[in-house]
């Protein structure tokens, strides 16, 4: 079963509790029991009215419909989870993210150390603002006496492939990520627990749509586009010539790689993964919205499509103006984006209608 299904609540064949359930709701907890998910089937009911968008969360409001990207959330989710339950570890666990600027590596990293049982502190940080390698040790130190109170830092360095002071940080590093141990002047430190992810666009340079499609039809699924994607992703780690930077990376327990979208995937209607992340990015900035009207998601999804970026369709959620109204309408988005699809036939036949939006409920 997709994560996400978008459904009609009219249909009058469904019958059977089991058969409303497979319907209109989505279990995927593989930490359900039994006994748990045959009570929340049982509780299954059709909406009338509205269509129904029901999806799962894969890592608490993270969310995506691609089953190889899924896989991939899953493998890290475990491997952190092992490692955050040891009594002791001599170094950190350290994640290099495969990401395009605006896919969400600070949203991921934010909902991993949210739904984590242990004590977490997520702290970002941007090497291109770094003044010079004292940054680097102020961070270092941070992630020390965070261990001291017990807790468990998870620390996001985006842009380590910038330089700072006219040098890269990559040597800097190659000590405290795999024996857990920084130099200051003559003194050792132990650095202590930390699980730390790197972005950084020249060691992962990601693929150009053009190149992903080279050869190809120029319409296809996003399951598809992902693993051509991927392939050309891991073809590509290490290849940047920057001092260090293949050290650096051998380093890395784990290379995730955060897919873009794309118009190209579309084929002329909205891939799930499209009204899945529209509908994310509404919850992010308004969690109490439980209806959204079928013109505004999609006016997001216009966005989402063309830039390949979440940023876009993020700004224009950001800057809607949304009373206390559990619905998300076209007319709350801002006012250049009503006036930039007031002739759009497409956007106008998808005035008026609705569906309700289940985030795992």
């Amino acid at each position: 079963m997709w994560p996400l299904d978008i459904i009609s609540s009219t249909d009058e064949a469904t019958k059977t509790i089991l058969e409303m359930a497979r319907k209109y709701i989505a279990l995927r907890d593989a930490k359900m029991s039994e006994k748990e998910r045959q009570s929340a089937l049982a509780r299954a009911k059709p909406v009338k009215g509205d269509e129904v968008l029901q999806f799962d969360p894969i890592l608490g409001n993270f969310v995506s419909c691609n089953n190889g990207f899924i896989q991939q959330i899953n493998w890290v989710k475990q491997t952190v989870d092992r490692y955050v339950i040891r009594e002791s570890s001599k170094r950190p666990l350290n994640v290099l993210l495969a990401a395009a600027p605006g896919s969400g590596k600070s949203f991921f990293v934010k909902e991993l150390a949210r739904v984590s049982d242990a004590d977490i502190k997520f702290l970002e940080y941007h090497v291109a603002s770094f003044r010079d390698i004292n940054d680097l040790f102020s961070v270092l130190q941070r992630i020390q006496s965070l261990n001291l109170q017990k807790k468990i830092p998870f620390i996001l360095f985006d842009e380590v492939d910038a330089k700072v002071g006219g040098r890269f940080l990559f040597s800097n590093l190659l000590a405290p990520l795999w024996d857990g141990q920084f130099h200051i002047g003559q003194e050792t430190h132990a650095l202590g627990k930390a699980v730390i992810f790197f972005a950084a666009s020249s060691l992962l340079p990601s693929p150009s749509v053009n190149n992903v499609l080279k050869g190809k039809h120029q319409s296809m699924t996003y399951q598809e586009y992902y693993e051509l994607w991927l392939k050309l992703v891991q073809s590509k780690i290490g290849g940047s010539g920057i001092e260090k930077a293949r050290d650096f990376i051998d380093r890395m327990d784990y290379v995730l790689c955060i897919p873009p979208t794309d118009a190209h995937l579309t084929d002329g209607s909205p891939e799930k993964e499209y009204w899945l992340l529209s509908c994310l990015l509404i919850k992010k900035h308004f969690e109490h919205v439980k209806r959204v009207e079928k013109s505004a998601a999609w006016a997001l999804i216009r966005a989402l499509a063309a830039t390949g970026s979440r940023r876009k369709a993020e700004s224009i959620v950001f800057r809607s103006f949304l009373p206390n109204d559990i619905s998300f309408q076209f007319s709350y988005l801002p006012e250049d984006v009503q006036k930039a699809f007031e002739t759009d036939q497409e956007i106008i036949g998808l005035h008026n209608t609705f569906f309700e939006i289940h985030f795992g409920e």
